[in-house]
């Protein structure tokens, strides 16, 4: 109040002089007339940021004062025609600058609201903050929205650039990203709190980067591609729920041992989990994966390349993997490098229409694939307890081609179908597979127990007499040039006596 009548006795009168020797309470004098021409948005709550346009506003903010109703905003910003303040409890009005002279100027009228039960989108399509400083100003600009962003949100340079960005606090007021989130390259950012709060997102991309918990429990739209990679330090992942995701990436994250957050699961496209430090991964309602051969590109349009159906790689500590519900596969099962792992539950898994792949596992036999009755194709490969095969006897074909026509010119790398088993130091049995008798290739080598081949003995003698298949492969030194080659329909070599083929076909001779 005494600041109103202050102004109000000053405005009729002359400004305070001050004699030349006096510097104590000198007032700089603001020259020229101000006008407020607009104030966007016109509908407020405390804590918005409101920018006032107009002329003559000058480069010093100390020079103004700015009222909403007789309220004190502070100000952000000045320039000579824009004025940016922050909104204080107030009630609506109309706005007011006061100089420094003493002189008012009033403004529009503004509707004040106590809340911010408004949602204003943020419709500026993609947003790409590449360094503290632009989250910081994103934050300033925006403060006091609640921001619906329509395309994709890009945190962090597209490659490593000196980790500039340490905080992320300001941009809680994001409330959806139709789009994709993504966090790239930051190995001094620790937390993203604004992931909790989101209540929607077209897609999640988080790689290389110091977080350590990852929080989404209000994300209640989202069943787009979830990628999380190169995160050293992140030991946690909650979800309030997550049932649906397009492909789940999560690799090289070797203190994540929870992963609990996935056990909801009922739909997916592609699964990839790789050198995680779970010891036990229970996806016990999902039913299906549907995505055979895919590329994601995430949004920093770095492409990776994810073969599609289910792999799961390099876990040091798993022992057990339970997929009960899963009826289907599209794309392959590859399970590798988890020399811990004893115990599988594939109990409902129908087929796989690409290849079973086992390599380095602490499985006995196959009993946890007793349901399997269609497969494209079957490699085991350096299994060091695997016995027999016991489990696969409703198989009769396997139906993926010798040499996959996926392999071309522009994909040179070669895929043959077939069976292939190798280096498994226990394998003494084909007992499982009797019921195979269709098959491109069989591919039978270093299994120095494995003395029993009758259980495949029709199928052996057929492939016997079946002509090579040829191929191209590119030249090692000119990857446009390509050489013919050739692979036999039948390998049968360094299985325990059993030194070449011939010697295993002359044992195949003797079986009832």
């Amino acid at each position: 109040m005494l600041l109103i009548v202050l102004i109000s006795c000053k405005k009729e009168g002359a400004a305070e002089t001050v004699s030349p020797g006096n510097t104590t309470n000198v007032v700089p004098q603001y020259p020229g007339q101000i006008t407020i021409a607009q104030l966007s948005p016109a509908t407020v709550s405390q804590g918005t940021i409101v920018t006032l346009s107009g002329t003559n506003f000058g480069t010093n903010a100390s020079l103004l004062t700015v009222l909403f109703n007789g309220k004190i905003a502070p100000i952000q910003s000045v320039t000579a025609t824009e004025l940016k303040v922050k909104v204080p409890l107030t009630t609506s009005g109309a706005v007011a600058i006061i100089t420094s002279s003493a002189l008012t100027f009033s403004g529009p009228s503004f509707t004040y609201v106590s809340s911010p039960a408004f949602i204003e989108p943020y419709l500026g399509g993609d947003i790409y903050l590449n360094s503290q400083a632009d989250v910081d100003a994103f934050a300033t600009v925006n403060q006091g929205k609640q921001l619906k962003i329509t395309g994709n949100l890009n945190i962090g340079p597209t490659i490593f650039a000196g980790n500039e960005i340490i905080s992320l606090s300001g941009l809680s007021n994001i409330t959806s990203v139709s789009g994709n989130v993504s966090i790239n390259n930051l190995k001094l950012l620790t937390e993203a709190p604004f992931l909790n709060t989101m209540t929607a997102a077209g897609g999640i991309s988080i790689m290389n980067s110091g977080l350590v918990k990852l929080s989404f429990n209000n994300l209640k739209s989202f069943s787009g591609n979830l990628i999380m990679s190169l995160l050293s330090n992140l030991t946690d992942v909650s979800f309030n729920g997550l049932t649906l995701v397009n492909n789940l990436y999560i690799a090289s994250c070797p203190l994540l041992k929870d992963l609990s957050f996935l056990s909801n699961v009922t739909s997916a496209g592609s699964i990839y989990l790789y050198a995680l430090g779970a010891t036990a991964i229970t996806m016990d309602h999902l039913t299906k994966i549907t995505q055979d051969n895919l590329a994601i590109l995430v949004p920093t349009n770095l492409t990776i390349a994810v073969p599609g159906g289910l792999t799961i790689g390099s876990f040091a500590n798993v022992n057990h993997i339970s997929f009960k519900s899963l009826t289907a596969v599209s794309g392959r099962l590859y399970i590798s490098l988890s020399q811990q792992l004893s115990h599988l539950n594939f109990d409902s898994l129908i087929s796989i229409s690409d290849k079973l792949t086992l390599a380095g596992t602490n499985l006995a036999d196959m009993s946890d694939f007793r349901a399997l009755q269609y497969l494209g194709a079957l490699s085991l490969t350096a299994n060091p307890v695997l016995m027999n095969l016991h489990g696969l006897e409703h198989l009769a074909t396997l139906n993926s081609p010798a040499i996959d026509p996926r392999s071309s010119s522009s994909s040179p790398a070669i895929r043959f179908g077939g069976n292939y088993l190798e280096n498994n130091a226990k394998l003494n049995s084909l007992s499982g597979l009797q019921s195979i008798t269709t098959v491109p290739i069989v591919y039978i080598s270093g299994n120095p127990m494995l003395n029993d081949l009758c259980p495949l003995k029709i199928l052996i003698n057929m492939l016997s007499t079946a002509p090579d298949y040829s191929y191209r492969i590119p030249s090692t030194q000119v990857y446009d040039v390509y050489v013919s080659t050739s692979t036999p329909a039948l390998t049968l070599t360094k299985n325990n006596t059993y030194t070449t083929t011939q010697d295993a076909l002359a044992a195949v001779a003797l079986c009832k």
